[in-house]
């Protein structure tokens, strides 16, 4: 009875621990917009987005880059195998300290903040300011968006190899060398 009641009682304590806010893969979004030959633009995003937020604060983000989707799936290949190398590199990875009083806005109040992240991808880590709205949906959860694109270039993640190699592939005579990426990101409380 004893070894029950301090079991419960360790649990309880650590609860905090487990109250993680947890990322809903189904109401969550990484989109990036690329364009070719000067001209056609294109919108792609990440099927699979995992990660969680702390109560203290820190956010972990991972995006499986084999979840890239284009609506082509030659497209979808040729990312996977030229420009992300989804062998050595199968994720991106993002690290943020938020303020925790974010975590105890009232339903539906949002705040507007600058998070600076790290974002790691392709085997590069480069710190970056994000401007997010942080929304209080409801009790159980949480929206967090960009309110502006994040602009990343592909040379400063090791990724030019990879773009001239999407081109030559395509037969295209160019792909922006600087990507827009947005998103949306929705955290349930367990």
């Amino acid at each position: 009875m004893k070894k029950g009641l301090i079991a419960g009682l360790i649990l309880m304590a650590s609860g905090s621990a487990w109250a993680d806010w947890q990322l809903d893969n189904d109401y969550s979004r990484v989109s990036f917009a690329s364009v070719k030959k000067n001209k056609i633009g294109e919108a792609h995003h990440f099927t699979q987005v995992k990660g969680s937020l702390s109560d203290s604060g820190k956010l972990t983000i991972e995006i499986p880059l084999a979840s890239v989707e284009t609506g082509i799936p030659i497209r979808n290949e040729r990312m996977q195998k030229m420009l992300f190398e989804t062998k050595m590199f199968p994720q991106a990875d993002i690290t943020a300290k938020v303020d925790a009083k974010l975590l105890k806005l009232h339903n539906g109040e949002s705040k507007i903040v600058t998070v600076q992240a790290d974002v790691g991808l392709h085997g590069v880590n480069q710190l970056v300011n994000v401007e997010v709205m942080v929304t209080r949906v409801s009790a159980k959860k949480l929206l967090v968006a960009s309110l502006k694109p994040i602009i990343i270039n592909p040379a400063d993640y090791g990724l030019k190899k990879g773009v001239l190699k999407l081109m030559a592939a395509a037969k295209l005579p160019g792909i922006t060398q600087s990507v827009p990426v947005s998103f949306v990101l929705t955290f349930n409380d367990k």
